[in-house]
């Protein structure tokens, strides 16, 4: 997978795009509204969680979308997930406070065409947006290798550990994968295994090291 590094100083190419918005913060999605509309771009949609931008997908026909990892009703894997199935014309372009080497190269194999940080990435949009309509995919460096703990985790292992941390119980995890509390112990257990630790506090302690709270 051919991958380029964005910077500043690279030039957006000058396209209006029918952009939908998938993040379940208003304050965000206004924000990003302001910059798009203020570079001529049009925003066809806006969603607050996954399963209600793939069902907007099919009603707005966005050229591009702009997408969210952490939300309720499909988080941010999943959806990539349900848009590679169902969209995969679909350029989206990932914006997200979560740690990039965590989750880039995740989210580069689930067909995404670029990861940006919320707050330095917003400064760039424009200029990511018109370079992925170029075809580049364009992910900050840390893609590359990606976290070597995390990269034998699936995703609904991943999603589960980030629950835990968070201070989750068996049965939010549960309604976040939408899964049984059996499935949810059976996670618990292959994290376990997969990250070498014995106990809970072990795993949240794991987790928040790399900032998954």
């Amino acid at each position: 997978m051919q991958v380029s590094q964005y910077t500043s100083g690279d030039v957006a190419q000058e396209r209006i795009e029918r952009v939908l918005i998938v993040d379940d913060d208003p304050s965000v999605r206004a924000l990003l509204n302001i910059i798009l509309m203020r570079d001529n771009h049009i925003i066809v949609g806006a969603a607050g969680s996954g399963a209600e931008a793939v069902r907007l997908v099919r009603t707005t026909a966005p050229s591009l979308m702009l997408l969210d990892l952490d939300m309720p009703r499909m988080e941010g894997l999943a959806t990539l997930r349900k848009l590679r199935q169902h969209y995969p014309w679909l350029p989206v372009i990932v914006l997200s406070m979560l740690a990039p080497e965590v989750y880039a190269l995740r989210c580069a194999r689930l067909g995404a065409r670029g990861f940006l940080s919320k707050g330095e990435g917003v400064a760039l949009l424009s200029v990511i947006m018109g370079q992925v309509r170029r075809g580049l995919l364009l992910f900050p460096c840390q893609v590359a290798e990606g976290v070597m703990p995390f990269n034998n985790l699936a995703d609904r292992e991943l999603i589960a550990l980030r629950c835990l941390v968070r201070g989750g119980d068996m049965d939010t995890v549960a309604a976040a994968l939408s899964v049984s509390r059996d499935v949810v112990s059976v996670l618990r257990r292959r994290l376990l295994t997969k990250l070498g630790l014995s106990t809970d506090e072990e795993l949240i302690g794991f987790g928040r090291r790399f900032k998954l709270s």
